[in-house]
């Protein structure tokens, strides 16, 4: 048994020494990454600042704004908006024709959450506007108007994403905003635009917001707008408008997404460095794809009580790592009465 062990020990050592070395070279290739596609601050503007949602919404919900596109408010905080008259008839059979051509049929392909295929949680048909799709004058004519209604640069729209819902397909609860797309340089999705295309007459295919209890019905010509993140903090996601779409019970649903985000996309997305996966990889090393790092400031205006400040990890969902680490935190430091700390 000694003599067995003695033989293990160094094996053993040498595996964990093999697997540390592996984790610091991925970590190398990740932060490798992490600066070849970071955001300049200087150079890239935030689409959103903190507490600026009723600026946007309110002179919709007054009648002040977009009276030509029939705007209900379904909910204001968070806020949703309902459009029914988003596009005109000839708008939505222009696009049809564009997005759904019978050249582009084998771009669609079966979209399940995390790949391709049917899912437990999702069943439609994807395909995304690139290039000549994408420079289309009627693409460029809605998304100026998404960018509109929400003071967002065109800069900060995802590709648009044709999609379709035959019958007894779905895509259940679920939210736009990856939990790590704030570590990538475009930041948070911030805003969704849902553009319903679908025939008159489909019945189902309601884009259901479970936590809010309401529904917007998939009208043709019609589209829904919602906030992915907190009016508080345009980078932290808004869990209340987690959503679906509704099973078609028959008819055809065919829409197009719009996604924006907090910092310019497009440019990020042309360099390779706006994809899920390097926002994971990111995550996992706590860092994000920008020249300067946040700094938090504590600032104590108590005239007498000293302010303790202790750290607990966090993974990129937001979930304590260990509970270890909520009964034993890191001891981080003080901060004085009238004093700060960085």
């Amino acid at each position: 048994w000694v003599r067995f062990g003695c033989w293990m020990f160094p094996t053993i050592l040498l595996i964990a020494m093999l697997a540390t070395f592996g984790q610091a070279r991925a970590s190398a290739a990740v932060e490798k990454e992490r600066i070849r596609c970071q955001r300049q601050t200087s150079k890239f503007q935030a689409a959103r600042k903190p507490f600026d949602l009723n600026a946007t919404f309110l002179p919709i919900f007054e009648g002040e704004a977009f009276k030509e596109l029939e705007p209900e408010v379904l909910s204001v905080d968070p806020w949703v908006v309902y459009f029914h008259k988003f596009m005109t008839e000839a708008e939505v059979q222009a696009i049809e024709n564009h997005l759904f051509a019978q050249e582009r049929e084998s771009e669609f392909k079966a979209s399940a959450a995390g790949g391709g295929g049917t899912h437990s949680a999702r069943y439609s048909e994807t395909a995304f506007c690139i290039g000549e799709c994408d420079s289309h004058e009627v693409i460029q004519n809605v998304r100026k108007r998404a960018s509109s209604i929400v003071g967002v640069p065109t800069d900060n729209f995802d590709l648009s994403q044709a999609l379709r819902y035959k019958e007894t397909m779905f895509y259940k609860a679920h939210h736009d905003n990856h939990p790590t797309f704030h570590f990538g340089p475009s930041g948070a999705r911030i805003f969704t635009y849902f553009v319903y295309l679908s025939d008159e007459g489909m019945q189902g295919g309601e884009t259901n917001f479970p936590n809010l209890q309401i529904k917007a019905p998939a009208k043709r010509g019609a589209s829904v707008l919602f906030v992915n993140t907190k009016d508080r903090n345009p980078m932290e996601t808004d869990a209340r408008t987690l959503h679906e779409s509704l099973p078609v019970i028959s008819g055809q649903k065919r829409g197009m997404n719009m996604w924006l985000y907090q910092y310019n996309y497009r440019n990020f997305w042309s360099k390779g460095c706006a994809t899920i996966e390097l926002a994971d990889k990111l995550g996992r090393i706590g860092k994000a794809a920008v020249d300067v790092l946040p700094q938090v400031t504590f600032q104590n205006d108590f005239e007498k009580l000293t302010l303790h400040i202790y750290e607990v990890p966090y993974d990129s969902r937001g979930y304590a790592q260990h509970a270890h680490w909520i009964e034993n935190p890191v001891f981080v430091g003080s901060v004085e009465p009238g004093s700060s700390f960085s």
